[in-house]
């Protein structure tokens, strides 16, 4: 019984997981590809319910950002203007399954930006990217990895004397084995001919 439960928690876990991909539209507060350029590198915001005065907030909230007055990429909590999470709000469009068009988000800050695992060098929405990546990794067959576009196509040079050396450094006492070995790394050392060690 014990192992059905847990067999139970883990299919209801993966089940909730896909949902979460499958809508990343709906659960990305942004559009993952907008950028603010004047907040670049921007630090995950906290969510409080206790403000800085000690009082005490049924909504949820985060404090805007400021940058830290000499630095370029560090930031600070502006206590002076929090911003308080509003659920089921409209926002940047998005396809959900691909297919159906929507603009409901799950939360958002009005005209604010909530960052809650922070921005890139861009000023781009990390939880949003993140989710974002979600669709097409799923549709990835699980079997194949990476895509056939990323494989490097074998080189028609001669390898190097490099990667023979390398090899034969994993494989002394099996000819047979550092052959082979060695025709799988061909492509990835090929830019090295000419090169010795």
């Amino acid at each position: 019984m014990a192992s059905q439960r847990k067999l139970v928690y883990w299919i209801a876990l993966l089940g909730a997981l896909h949902g979460v991909v499958v809508c990343a539209g709906f659960f990305a507060p942004y559009d993952p590809e907008e950028q603010v350029r004047t907040r670049p590198y921007v630090p995950p915001m906290r969510i409080h319910f206790v403000d800085a005065r000690g009082s005490i907030h049924l909504r949820p909230f985060v404090y805007d950002i400021r940058p830290r007055e000499g630095a370029f990429d560090e930031y600070e909590e502006d206590t002076g203007r929090p911003l308080h999470l509003q659920f089921f709000v409209r926002g940047a469009p998005y396809r959900l399954l691909g297919i159906l068009p929507g603009r409901l988000h799950l939360f958002g800050a009005g005209d604010a930006r909530v960052y809650l695992l922070g921005g890139d060098g861009y000023g781009r929405d990390l939880l949003s990217r993140i989710l974002a990546g979600g669709p097409s990794e799923m549709r990835q067959p699980c079997w194949h990895g990476p895509s056939l576009s990323t494989i490097p196509r074998p080189s028609t040079r001669p390898c190097s004397k490099l990667s023979k050396k390398v090899v034969a450094q994993f494989s002394p006492h099996s000819p047979t084995a550092a052959t082979a070995r060695h025709r799988s790394i061909c492509p990835f050392l090929g830019k090295m001919e000419g090169q010795s060690l």
